[in-house]
């Protein structure tokens, strides 16, 4: 059986709302472990996570730890 890479996603906006379907899909290399959001997208969330099956984690991000990298079209942007 093949391992798969466990992922967290943090938020619900444009790219997570994208990528989703692939992310937690079977043909997947990953496996969505949850994905969080505020208390102000909780419902959004709640309905991303109920149409993928992901579990859902509602924060106010102060206790996560978040690391990003800028996107080829962040760097577009600036």
């Amino acid at each position: 059986m093949e391992q798969k890479m466990k992922l967290g996603i943090l938020g619900t906006g444009m790219i997570v709302k994208e990528f989703l379907p692939w992310l937690a899909g079977a043909d997947s290399p990953f496996q969505v472990q949850a994905l969080c959001s505020t208390q102000r997208s909780a419902p959004l969330a709640a309905e991303l996570c109920a149409r993928y099956h992901v579990p859902q984690c509602t924060t106010n991000y102060l206790d996560c730890l978040l690391y990003t990298s800028p996107s080829p079209r962040d760097m577009r942007r600036s």
